[in-house]
């Protein structure tokens, strides 16, 4: 009676394999995770959001405006903060640097009494309320530079206005990957005729609308997101009942002579023309599935 050595023995079954006509080949081993499509960044990312509970962020959105009336272009920085919780409690708050040192600021938030929105403009505060936080939200788009509308329509599928995510289309193409403040991300993007754009209706978006998305690679939460706007809106025209309404949130009187008087300073003033618009936005200091205190769903 004999013992085969380990190695001898290990030797003597692969011969024994290979003369009955059995070959093992060898599966090389990868240690690298699967290549992800641009929709499925997507989607896992819509995923990432639905599994939360709450959410909250702080960061800053630069927009980049081209000539302002055939001006010098124009910069505004903006810093906010974004708490969000299930199932429809949120508090956006944004400030915002405007001219010469001036800043203005805002927020929107519903402490489960409502839906609101507050804008602080040249020494005046307006506060309205809204039937719905999807309005109250995409309501804050602009004066926030996007800050109520993308994470928050993502956290809360607002799929009619505000998830940019559900505005993906077939122009959906992945990027070369990159960092955020050091941070690997994914990098995709896509380009919009007439989509949902900064809280705006379906067929409201100006022409040329590219976003591009940078999402964390190890969670896909998003880490920056980019809106490039290549022709800037039109200029709306303002009716007297818009007027009128503009003039009662600023607690004037809405008479026949005061909505003349201030069409006649919209006039004069010569509303602005914009050339290609950059939003940045960046959000930091995320904090995941943390439960958060009623009094901070009230702006302060």
């Amino acid at each position: 009676m004999f013992s085969l050595k380990p190695k001898m023995a290990g030797g003597i079954f692969a011969t024994l394999l290979v003369a009955g006509g059995i070959v093992m080949a060898s599966v090389p081993r990868s240690d690298s995770p699967p290549q992800l499509t641009a929709k499925e960044i997507i989607v896992k990312t819509q995923h990432a959001y639905a599994a939360l509970s709450s959410y909250s962020d702080s960061g800053t959105s630069v927009a980049r405006m081209g000539s302002v009336n055939g001006g010098m272009p124009l910069t505004l920085r903006t810093t906010f903060s974004i708490h969000l919780q299930r199932p429809d409690l949120y508090c956006v708050q944004w400030s915002e640097s405007v001219f010469d040192g001036m800043t203005a600021g805002g927020a929107t938030w519903s402490d489960g009494k409502g839906s609101f929105l507050v804008m602080n403009m040249a020494h005046h505060q307006v506060k309205q309320k809204y039937a719905n936080n999807q309005l109250a939200l995409a309501a804050g788009a602009g004066v926030s530079s996007g800050a109520s509308s993308t994470i928050p329509g993502i956290f809360f599928a607002h799929k009619k206005m505000g998830d940019v995510l559900e505005s993906a289309n077939a122009t959906l193409k992945k990027g070369k990957d990159q960092t955020v403040r050091g941070i690997d991300c994914h990098v995709v993007s896509w380009h919009n005729g007439a989509a949902v754009s900064r809280g705006k209706k379906p067929g409201k978006t100006p022409s040329g609308t590219t976003f591009t998305l940078w999402i964390e690679k190890g969670n896909f939460f998003i880490r920056r997101i980019r809106e490039v706007i290549t022709k800037g809106p039109p200029i709306p025209h303002v009716s007297d009942a818009q007027i009128k309404k503009t003039l009662v949130m600023l607690h004037k009187p809405a008479t026949p002579a005061a909505i003349a008087a201030l069409r006649k300073e919209l006039k004069a003033s010569k509303m602005p023309s914009m050339g290609a618009i950059t939003f940045t936005e960046t959000h930091d200091r995320i904090i995941l599935n943390k439960s958060i205190p009623p009094s901070v769903f009230v702006p302060h």
